[in-house]
């Protein structure tokens, strides 16, 4: 639920729900982490994304099958310091994320549904997803689309959400 409070408060909240959650704008992605999720391109978007060192990612999910390259991939983009992977949350925790987010980022290759957008569309943030499977259907024309196999697709659609707030 939209819990209609600002962000900054929200994120205050966490930092004392959360230990270490950095206090400062993020940009999140919620499910599982393996590699149909297509963490690695979020990740590299990320790495390029021009507002990388004002914000962080956050990854919020259980850790699937074949993580451990994901997990690596922070560090070896000069990021590691800025991407914060939280596991499995509770959903308090959930709720408060997503409405705490900037932007909500969704980059499956593929989905049954999709349930993460839905839960941060009905949160009230502002998301991008990808252009794969059932996901343009499910958001219909509430999130940015882009293709999951273009980095930098990804990384011009994140400046275009933050550099625009009546679009967020």
């Amino acid at each position: 639920r939209n819990l209609g409070r600002n962000r900054e408060d929200l994120r205050s909240e966490l930092c004392q729900h959360l230990a270490g959650f950095p206090d400062r704008p993020f940009i999140l992605y919620t499910g599982t982490i393996e590699p149909r999720k297509n963490l690695d391109v979020l990740i590299r978007a990320f790495a390029q994304f021009h507002y990388n060192k004002e914000f962080t990612l956050i990854l919020a999910g259980g850790f699937g099958w074949k993580y451990e390259a994901v997990k690596k991939l922070p560090d070896e983009l000069g990021v590691g310091d800025r991407v914060r992977f939280l596991g499995y949350q509770s959903c308090e925790i959930f709720e408060l994320l997503y409405n705490a987010a900037e932007v909500f980022v969704y980059p499956s290759l593929y989905e049954g549904f999709g349930m993460p957008n839905v839960e941060a569309m009905q949160c009230g943030a502002p998301v991008i997803t990808s252009n794969a499977s059932c996901l343009p259907e499910v958001v219909g024309d509430a999130a940015l689309l882009f293709d999951p196999k273009n980095p930098d697709e990804l990384v011009a659609k994140m400046e275009k959400l933050i550099e625009s707030p009546s679009l967020r």
